[in-house]
């Protein structure tokens, strides 16, 4: 996971809003992400392609909504050790059981 910059274009950025995006190989939501370069032609070892990226990126839409229930992380491709370490860093997020897409604090 890493940390990313919200651009004021980007939704939740407005100012007076308090975002957080959390990078979870697996999770994004394609429809929303501004920054996804996962497969880009432009970048070198992305090891995912943006399909890949956004697998379980609609886990909270699903029935019993948490990531527990909703997240099949073995739809990562995992042929080489980069690709696994995508996977495993999935699996990881995954069995925290986020049963929110957006929290409150």
């Amino acid at each position: 996971m890493k940390k990313s910059r919200c651009p004021p274009e980007s939704n939740q950025c407005e100012a007076g809003k308090l975002h957080m995006d959390i990078a979870v190989p697996g999770y994004d939501v394609l429809t929303e992400s501004t920054a996804n370069v996962c497969g880009s032609s432009k970048r070198a070892d992305t090891y995912l392609s943006a399909l890949e990226s956004s697998t379980c990126g609609q886990w909270y839409k699903e029935e019993g909504t948490n990531t527990k229930t909703n997240c099949d992380c073995s739809k990562l491709v995992g042929g080489t050790a980069e690709q696994r370490a995508m996977r495993q860093g999935c699996e990881i997020f995954t069995s925290w059981g986020w049963t929110s897409g957006d929290p409150t604090l």
